[in-house]
């Protein structure tokens, strides 16, 4: 009885309840029709989804660092992946900006906010900034997440560093936009320089930012 019982289970149960199964992230992308967050192995089996209150602007591109693409990455150094993902809203609400970090069975851990608050009292952006980018670094000894955010008229964008733990490890508030064209450690010391083109059209300005 036993025995036809682990038979039937074996020809009607999801693959993913199989102890073989391959239940570790690989890639995380949205899916615009079910406004989710949908997490794949490395055979792009879906393993688990999450789906958001607000509704996700747009589609993730192939650029590595786009917002609505989620971060893959053995954050904690357990063996299995963790996902962090920053998405972008159609309209402003109170989880615009937040980045989420997930464990690899999908739980939502915590969140951490890209804007900047309060730090610098001449910065007028609003508390609800757009996310531009989420950038994983893991080519270091100490893997680093560097998010950017940012907003129009006037021209704003807030720069967040954090190591896998979710612990912010330095910012920086720009007049303009720009964006992260390099990491590169050029002192020889294993932490790396983020190398920022930025551009302020209203100054007719462009610069490259180093940041530590």
């Amino acid at each position: 009885m036993l025995v036809l019982l682990a038979v039937l289970f074996y020809l009607v149960a999801p693959a993913k309840y199989m102890p073989w199964f391959d239940s570790n992230p690989a890639f995380a992308v949205t899916n615009p029709q079910s406004n989710a967050l949908d997490v794949y192995n490395r055979d792009s089996t879906l393993i688990w989804s999450d789906t958001l209150q607000h509704k996700i602007y747009g589609i993730p591109s192939a650029h590595p660092a786009s917002i609505n693409l989620g971060k893959v990455y053995d954050m904690n150094k357990d063996g299995d992946n963790e996902v962090v993902f920053l998405p972008r809203f159609e309209d402003v609400c109170e989880d615009q900006g937040l980045i989420r970090f997930y464990s690899s069975d999908g739980k939502l851990m915590f969140s951490r906010n890209s804007t900047i608050l309060g730090k610098y009292p001449k910065d007028t952006s609003g508390v609800f900034l757009e996310p531009y980018y989420l950038h994983l670094l893991n080519e270091f000894p100490e893997p680093l997440l560097v998010s950017v955010a940012g907003q129009e008229l006037p021209a704003r964008i807030h720069i967040r560093i954090w190591n896998c733990n979710a612990d912010p490890l330095g910012w920086y508030i720009n007049w303009g936009h720009g964006s992260l064209q390099l990491a590169t450690d050029i002192d020889n010391d294993d932490i790396p320089e983020l190398f920022f083109l930025c551009f302020n059209n209203s100054m007719k300005s462009a610069a490259l930012l180093i940041l530590k």
